[in-house]
């Protein structure tokens, strides 16, 4: 039968040395004193299922699902990245209460889980622990990578002057721009915006946006959801379509 809890397996020991390693340290202890939302994660898990099906599901507990649902989003992973840091991180598989002796979780299994939490359960996750924790952190994590691109992708430092590339954080979307001298006054300079992605929390996704000709932001349907940060940036610097850059 699916678990709330996961059975006592013996823990890799916790790094304390580390300021993400103390983070996690009080994000466990808020997980520890919300045991509704772990309740609630049960309840979604086993929704639609028989009773047949429910004794038979001894896939990830219901704290397990919690806790990497934490990590997905505190570190922005994608689910292939996730199913390898918690097992290959030692402080992360403390985090996710994943034995020594486990093998961890395939990316197959945390998508599946981790997308029938409804939205109820994610507005509680919201509230009680991301909403607490995560951001500080998470504009710390947008910043390296966004900073990154753009550190990578600027233009040589003689003709800045002309245009040059930034971006900045608006509640939760990131903005990717360049910035030009305004044509009847070259001392006055303008955004001209590229790419927008906007967090879904309740979703734990991205929603990828572009800016057509009415100055208007549009869905970019060829790739409009991404699981990460990191995803939004290869599609800006791939830009398939000449949507972006043109």
């Amino acid at each position: 039968m699916r678990e709330k809890w996961p059975k006592q397996m013996p823990l890799m020991s916790h790094i304390l040395d580390h300021p993400q390693s103390q983070e996690l340290e009080v994000i466990s202890g808020i997980i520890d004193a919300n045991p509704t939302i772990c309740e609630h994660i049960l309840q979604d898990l086993n929704r639609g299922k028989s009773e047949a099906q429910r004794a038979g599901a001894k896939g990830m507990s219901a704290e397990q699902v919690l806790r990497c649902i934490i990590v997905k989003v505190l570190f922005g992973f994608t689910y292939e990245a996730l199913a390898f840091h918690i097992v290959d991180s030692q402080s992360l598989r403390w985090f996710c209460r994943i034995g020594i002796a486990e093998e961890g979780f395939k990316k197959s299994a945390l998508n599946r889980n981790i997308k029938v939490v409804s939205d109820r359960t994610w507005e509680m996750i919201n509230r009680d622990i991301l909403g607490y924790a995560f951001s500080e952190f998470e504009i710390k994590r947008i910043q390296k990578v966004i900073g990154r691109y753009i550190g990578e992708n600027r233009p040589a430092m003689e003709i800045r002057d002309e245009v040059d590339l930034s971006f900045r954080i608006e509640r939760q979307s990131v903005l990717i721009f360049e910035i030009r001298p305004l044509w009847e006054n070259p001392k006055e300079k303008i955004e001209e915006p590229i790419a927008k992605a906007t967090y879904v929390k309740n979703r734990s996704l991205w929603k990828v946006f572009w800016q057509r000709a009415d100055l208007k932001w549009h869905r970019y349907d060829p790739d409009p959801e991404v699981d990460s940060i990191d995803d939004f940036v290869k599609i800006v610097e791939r830009d398939e379509y000449a949507c972006f850059f043109g």
